[in-house]
């Protein structure tokens, strides 16, 4: 029955992409979150607001420390959609902000890795109101805009956004000269790549072999320093601790 409904069911998908094209959405660019992705986001929030309030990570996740920490998420629908489903609890308010970076859009080259926003713009996020039970211009308002440069640059070196990314975490008008968390909605193979970059080679560990679940979260500590006149990147395998969900295949 299933092969009987694909031919279907993909003929309703060009049919719903023929409608919304004009509206700046897609079903298969950019794609949001779908039941199984929102219910992972929702997941990750009843645990930060229930039984993980003992962990000191989550704390931080939270924005309930005292320690000072930022929220960012790639550009891609999906992503922002998580963070912001997730971490409701800390935006609702209205005192911190999300920035959407465009270096941690996922490396793959897959049409659902495609941006739909433009530089300093927002994707159409028309159902994550209703996920947040709130109004669309107040979402809006929460997502800052300014590093947002668009659709990654088509020929340019995952790697490349990776260490930008990374030298972010320092230097950023957010981080600079503080002992700041940063607080990221990504992707999992991006993040796979930033461990296989940043463990050393002679590490076994499963962040480098495995990708992290849908709705997991995982606390790690970066560190920069400069080798032969070169800036280097470092984790610690010992700093790596799961928090929620953990690695899959």
């Amino acid at each position: 029955m299933k092969f009987v409904m694909l031919p279907i069911r993909f003929v309703l998908a060009l049919y719903k992409e023929a409608i919304i094209m004009f509206t700046g959405g897609s079903v298969f660019l950019d794609s949001p979150l779908n039941e199984d992705g929102v219910a992972q986001a929702k997941g990750l929030l009843k645990f930060l607001e229930g039984e993980g309030q003992a962990n000191p990570h989550v704390a931080i996740m939270t924005g309930k420390a005292s320690r000072k920490s930022v929220v960012v998420t790639s550009n891609l629908r999906r992503c922002i959609e998580t963070a912001t489903i997730a971490l409701w609890g800390r935006f609702d308010e209205g005192k911190d902000k999300i920035l959407l970076l465009s270096d941690l859009q996922e490396a793959s080259r897959n049409v659902d890795t495609y941006s739909l926003s433009k530089p300093m713009g927002l994707p159409p996020l028309k159902q994550l109101p209703t996920h947040v039970n709130s109004k669309l211009e107040k979402v809006e308002s929460l997502l800052e805009v300014a590093g947002n440069a668009g659709q990654k640059k088509m020929f340019e070196s995952g790697l490349k956004r990776l260490q930008r990314f990374s030298d972010w975490c320092f230097d950023s008008p957010e981080t600079k000269g503080g002992d700041v968390t940063v607080v990221v909605s990504g992707h999992s193979l991006f993040f796979r790549t930033f461990f296989q970059a940043y463990l050393s080679r002679t590490s076994d560990h499963e962040a480098k072999k495995k990708k992290i679940i849908n709705g997991g979260a995982l606390a790690v500590t970066l560190e920069r320093g400069v080798v032969d006149g070169s800036t280097v990147f470092r984790i610690d395998p010992a700093s790596i601790e799961v928090i929620y969900g953990g690695f899959g295949k």
